[in-house]
């Protein structure tokens, strides 16, 4: 079995795949499964060297896209959207690389 163990050079992709695939073996609500996400998910983005891209991330943590991600994925992972997992990623990638271009615009 791979490690799922991330590093600072891990995509937001890699950390909310991570984050959701962690929490999903818990015993517990799928609210408070997405709480323990979002911690997991604030402290690997606090923890980041890369200044500039810990500021975009908190930005869109902050502005709450990546919790929308978050929602997105246990949508497509409970099989609530007709799209395939592949194309979710997809969409995934391209909603963050337009709100990455965004912020990195107003700075």
């Amino acid at each position: 079995m791979a490690d799922k163990s991330l590093t600072h050079n891990n995509s937001i992709k890699e950390i909310i795949k991570y984050s959701v695939e962690s929490v999903d073996k818990l015993d517990i609500t799928g609210q408070d499964k997405k709480e323990y996400a979002m911690k997991i998910i604030k402290e690997y983005i606090e923890n980041i060297d890369n200044n500039d891209y810990k500021i975009i991330l908190l930005s869109s943590l902050e502005a709450g896209v990546i919790s929308e991600m978050v929602d997105l994925v246990c949508l497509a992972s409970n099989r609530k959207l007709k799209l395939n997992k592949k194309s979710v990623i997809k969409i995934l990638v391209s909603y963050l690389k337009c709100c990455v271009l965004a912020l990195t615009r107003s700075q």
